[in-house]
C-alpha cells in the first residue's frame, strides 16, 4: 500500500450524499456496558498509517472535531482510547458493451457487437475503534468502506462526511 492513496482511501469512504458522489456502507456497533455519560476525555492510542501524513492529519483533525463536539477533551491519559486503521485494495470489475446490428426475433434487437473491458478501482476501509481505558475494553466501532473515486478533489468534504456520518451513531453526543 502507498502513501500516495491514501487520499483516495478517504475519499471513497467518505460518501457525499449532497453531491450524489461515491457512497461509503456505514456500521456502527457499540457495547451496552459503555458508559458514554461518564466520558469526558480521550487519547490517541493509534492514527491512521498506510496514508500520507497529510491524509492522517486530516482524518485526525475531522475525529477530533467529532469528539470535542460532544464535550470531549483530549489528554494524555484519557477515558477513552481512539484507534483508527485504514487499508485499501485493487480491484477489477467487468463492463460489457452490446451495439445493436439490426434484425433480431420480434421486439428483441440483435446485438452483434459486444464490448469487454476490465475496469480497475480501489475499494477501502476505514475502522474507528474507541476504548474504555479504565476497563480496557472496546465500547464503540465504527466502519466505512467502498469504492475510491480516481479524483482527490473531493477528498476533504467526503472524508469529513464519512466521519460525520460514523459519529453520528455514538451516543452522548450533544
Amino acid at each position: 500500500m502507498k502513501a500516495r492513496w491514501g487520499w483516495a482511501l478517504a475519499a471513497g469512504l467518505a460518501g457525499c450524499a449532497s453531491s450524489g458522489g461515491p457512497s461509503a456502507d456505514i456500521e456502527t456497533r457499540l457495547s451496552p456496558q459503555a458508559r458514554f455519560a461518564d466520558y469526558k476525555t480521550y487519547t490517541w492510542l493509534m492514527k491512521p498509517d498506510y496514508v500520507s501524513a497529510e491524509a492522517s492529519q486530516f482524518i485526525v483533525d475531522a475525529i477530533d472535531a467529532q469528539l470535542r463536539q460532544r464535550g470531549w477533551t483530549e489528554v494524555e491519559q484519557g477515558d477513552i482510547g481512539v484507534v483508527v486503521q485504514v487499508a485499501t485494495q485493487n480491484k477489477q470489475t467487468i463492463e460489457n458493451t452490446y451495439t445493436p446490428a439490426g434484425g433480431g426475433y420480434g421486439m428483441m434487437p440483435s446485438y452483434a457487437n459486444m464490448t469487454t473491458r476490465a475496469v480497475a478501482f480501489r475499494e477501502g476501509t476505514m475502522a474507528i475503534d474507541l476504548f474504555d481505558t479504565a476497563a480496557k475494553q472496546g465500547v464503540w466501532r465504527a466502519t466505512a468502506s467502498g469504492a475510491l473515486p480516481p479524483s482527490k478533489a473531493q477528498t476533504r468534504e467526503m472524508v469529513d462526511a464519512a466521519i460525520r456520518e460514523m459519529f453520528a451513531e455514538l451516543p452522548g453526543g450533544r
